[in-house]
């Protein structure tokens, strides 16, 4: 009996050893998580390497061991250079969360690096996500996230996904060795990827997979297994100043049904197979300003695909254009524009043969141009009419010249803005020049020398049929070295700063972009400010040559979600001029939350009136903007106010 009354109360005291362990912490801890808890407790089996003092940052004090899942809204979590692992788990879940920043930590032996999902207004930030079993970092229906400066390498899929996630920025970020795609959008829209470096992936640097108005700006996709660039079914995409190069399959493909893209200002260079592929009955693309050199096989692949136009790109490959259709029965041939008329252009073909003796829409007027005299034929089809003797020939201002002197150009350096030339003939007779230019020459620049002397009034005589400037003149006839003065035109953003960093739902933020005019001409200016890439603000000014200025814009955010958006800015010449759009200049990251959220925690409450009494009656600046939240440029009740009619509130759902 004594023995079994033991083993009775060996077995009760057992059971409540159990029971008190079961109830002692949440249920979900027991499945081998560290969890973040909504009030902002940490749940763990085990001890975690974190400190949490406030409930809002949280500090790796050294490795953990446990997948960890964030079920708190507006924290920060710094790895402070300690080691994630979460064998047969993801290393990070973010499920239904917001407003997130995980920063400085080494995540590995993992499923997904990091996972999100209906997670938006995130930082990703200064993260080393290495070695995981799937991808590094996944983001399923994650809209308005930032990643950005993070090392992903040696991930057996995928370094980045995009899945049905909208207005991310990826910018900054190393993604080397990654087994399938360095970064893969799918069903993905306005998504801005910049600076990125993918490079040595056994698959492509990026996929875009029915995934449309997305921009991809200034990226390297080099030494890739696959392609640089690979889309499919994706529309309104622009990739624009990235380089491509030495990757084996190809350097961007536009695979199946991609219509109006923009390709420009890209470097395509030393790809196996083509430097740019378009099949699939793509169709509407602009290919403009691209180099596209020393491609193995041929510097443009077309299947069945027309509609598209090619202007002012460098081709220099041993077959510039191969168009398959033509090889294969069944494949309608491919038609496409390879010039923008006269006298803006087409292309430079490296192994054109023509020559330089004329100009003029019909190449029939005395004097060189920079342009062909005869067209470059691709097949019977397709051809340049207006093939540029130059590498970035349409750089220059092409003149023709008309006259009744012997006329030769001594000297018409490209990228100089002065045309040089001899003139001679009986003497006894007046002479006559007659000088065609485009109208992206402003007239007022315009000067003429003969023989190292100034043409004055009442010559020159400068007239316009709205495409050309003509520019007349006369002289006493025998030998003269005449110079025409000219310049070019060259406009860009050199600054752009948001007044606010964090900035109330409904309220607006100032924006100063300044904006330079480094050409030899007043120029129209039109400036455009984005969120993200949206477009909130726009203005034209004119600017002299050799200025700049800054111009403030306001920036409403009614309509826009809560969360984080680059600021950034680009600006174009008017009509008529011949540079095209420079840009785009990015900022960094403002972000939108609930008016009365002075700190950006995602809440309204003491910590925000905390810091506008700090700054009481304060004018802004030297007061910072954030603490005006009501935008009157004074720090005062005002703002307390705002704050007290959103007391508490939350950027959560």
């Amino acid at each position: 009996m004594r023995r079994m009354a033991s083993s009775l109360v060996i077995a009760l005291l057992f059971v409540s050893l159990f029971v008190l362990a079961f109830t002692a912490q949440p249920a979900k801890a027991q499945s081998g998580q560290i969890i973040i808890n909504p009030d902002g407790s940490i749940s763990s089996p085990v001890p975690a390497n974190i400190t949490n003092h406030d409930n809002i940052t949280y500090t790796f004090n050294g490795n953990n061991y446990l997948p960890i899942v964030v079920e708190r809204n507006n924290i920060i979590i710094n790895g402070e250079g300690y080691t994630l692992q979460a064998p047969g788990s993801n290393g990070f879940s973010l499920l239904g969360v917001n407003d997130i920043t995980i920063k400085n930590t080494t995540i590995t032996n993992s499923y997904d690096g990091i996972f999100l999902h209906f997670s938006s207004g995130n930082v990703l930030s200064g993260n080393n996500i290495t070695g995981n079993s799937w991808e590094g970092v996944w983001l399923d229906h994650s809209d308005s996230n930032d990643l950005s400066d993070n090392n992903l390498t040696a991930n057996r899929w995928y370094g980045i996904v995009l899945y049905d996630s909208d207005r991310n920025a990826l910018s900054h970020n190393n993604l080397t060795a990654n087994s399938k795609f360095s970064i893969w959008l799918s069903l993905s829209s306005n998504n801005v990827l910049s600076g990125n470096n993918a490079t040595a992936t056994n698959g492509c640097g990026v996929r875009l997979d029915s995934s449309s108005f997305n921009v991809l700006s200034g990226n390297s996709f080099d030494d890739n297994s696959y392609e640089g660039i690979l889309a499919d079914y994706s529309d309104n995409n622009t990739l624009i100043g990235n380089d491509v190069t030495a990757n084996s399959l190809g350097g961007i493909c536009l695979y199946y049904s991609c219509d109006n893209n923009t390709l420009s200002g890209n470097n395509i260079t030393e790809n196996g197979y083509s430097g740019i592929l378009l099949g699939g009955s793509s169709s509407d693309n602009i290919l403009s300003g691209n180099n596209i050199t020393s491609n193995s096989g041929c510097g443009i692949r077309l299947e069945s695909s027309s509609g598209n136009t090619f202007q002012h790109n460098n081709l220099d490959n041993a077959q510039q254009v191969y168009d398959y259709s033509w090889d294969h029965s069944g494949y309608p041939a491919s038609i496409n524009m390879w010039d923008n008329g006269y006298p803006s252009g087409g292309n430079y073909w490296s192994d054109y043969s023509g020559e330089d003796c004329y100009s003029g829409q019909h190449q029939d007027r005395l004097g060189s141009d920079g342009i062909g005299d005869t067209p470059y034929w691709i097949d019977a089809s397709n051809g340049d009419h207006y093939p540029f003797m130059q590498p970035s020939g349409w750089e220059n201002h092409p003149i023709s010249i008309e006259s009744n002197a012997t006329v030769y150009v001594t000297d018409k350096a490209y990228g100089t803005a002065t045309l040089n030339f001899t003139v001679s003939g009986p003497s006894g007779k007046i002479g006559y020049i007659n000088a065609t230019m485009p109208v992206g020459v402003n007239n007022t620049a315009i000067k003429v020398y003969v023989d190292l002397k100034l043409v004055q009034q009442p010559f020159p005589i400068i007239t316009t049929n709205g495409t050309d400037y003509f520019i007349y003149f006369e002289f006493p006839l025998s030998t003269h070295e005449v110079a025409i003065q000219f310049g070019g035109h060259s406009v860009a953003v050199t600054s752009v700063v948001s007044f606010k960093t964090v900035v109330g739902q409904d309220y607006v933020s100032e924006v100063n972009v300044t904006v330079a005019n480094t050409g030899s001409y007043a120029e129209p200016v039109n400036l455009t400010i984005y969120a993200n890439t949206t477009a909130i603000a726009k203005q034209t000014v004119t600017l002299a040559n050799g200025a700049s200025t800054t111009i403030t814009l306001t920036w409403n955010t009614t309509g826009f979600a809560y969360g984080n958006y680059t600021i950034g800015a680009s600006v174009t010449l008017a009509p008529g001029e011949t540079n095209g759009w420079t840009g785009p200049f990015t900022y960094g990251i403002v972000k939108v939350t609930v008016p009365g959220d002075v700190n950006g925690d995602g809440v309204v409450n003491i910590l925000d009136v905390s810091v506008i009494a700090a700054y009481w009656l304060q004018t802004v600046p030297p007061a910072p903007s954030n603490a005006d939240v009501n935008c009157d440029g004074v720090i005062n009740i005002l703002d307390v106010s705002v704050c007290a009619a959103h007391w508490l509130q939350t950027t959560s759902p």
